[in-house]
């Protein structure tokens, strides 16, 4: 059967619906944007082009995935299944907010093991943060101390919060709030934005100092502080997009890498 049922839109009007949403949400890059919708084109519309969403299940979802995996010319990596299943789960959520659907399927990957990501060792840990204080003092000229400060601090609260990197670049002013500890601690509480949605991130103590910093530093820079602006931000209030370069300076820099 093909062509939309009496309640159901098919699943190209909807992937259609959630494009145009997605490619006007704030928190979201021009580069995720056009990453995303450029691997549903190519492999999910495609295949379910013409069903009516309500009835993709886990089992057509199932069938969908040996499609991919045996089906096509070139087998995808794991890795590219997590990505598009991400991006699956977010059009069926927006399916479901729209009423369209009242579960979303179960996408179920081949299984894989799993290598964990070593943390850094303290001892690597304390080198770093350490050396960070001369490594932002000794910068040739302004631009590279701004830059130093920056990713300083970027790592300092990374570290003390624990949000993530797509999380902290889009991390406003107005996201910052606070709570107090039953012993009385200020606490900075971060409402983040990122790849599972909405939540709130209770940070550790010393996380206040970190971000009072940066606000002084950005009061004194641009005479005010716009709530709406990125917290990590360039000179003319844009968001910084990535500190990876500097932070493999950083570490080359301090000896542990």
């Amino acid at each position: 059967r093909r062509g939309e049922s009496i309640n159901s839109p098919t699943f190209k009007r909807v992937f259609d619906e959630w494009k145009s949403a997605l490619s006007v949400e704030a928190i979201r890059s021009p580069n995720y944007v056009s990453g995303n919708i450029r691997i549903m084109e190519l492999r999910t519309v495609q295949y379910f082009y013409h069903l009516p969403v309500e009835w993709i299940d886990d089992k057509a979802m199932t069938k969908y995935l040996e499609w991919r995996i045996n089906k096509q010319k070139k087998k995808p990596a794991l890795s590219t299944l997590r990505n598009e299943r991400t991006v699956i789960n977010q059009i069926f959520r927006f399916a479901k907010r729209r009423g369209y659907v009242r579960d979303t399927p179960i996408v179920r990957l081949p299984s894989a093991k799993i290598v964990s990501r070593p943390d850094i060792p303290n001892a690597e840990w304390r080198k770093l943060y350490t050396h960070l204080r001369t490594y932002v003092k000794n910068a040739q000229d302004k631009r590279r101390y701004r830059e130093r400060f920056y990713l300083q601090h970027y790592i300092l609260i990374l570290a003390n919060s624990g949000i993530r990197v797509g999380e902290a670049r889009h991390l406003r002013w107005r996201d910052i709030s606070s709570t107090k500890t039953l012993s009385g601690e200020k606490r900075l509480i971060f409402t983040v934005r990122g790849k599972t949605g909405e939540r709130e991130v209770v940070c550790n103590q010393r996380v206040d100092d970190y971000i009072e910093r940066l606000r002084t530093f950005r009061i004194e820079e641009n005479k005010r502080l716009d709530p709406e602006e990125r917290v990590f931000c360039h000179k003319n209030g844009n968001a910084i997009g990535s500190f990876k370069k500097g932070f493999q300076q950083a570490l080359e820099s301090a000896g542990v890498l």
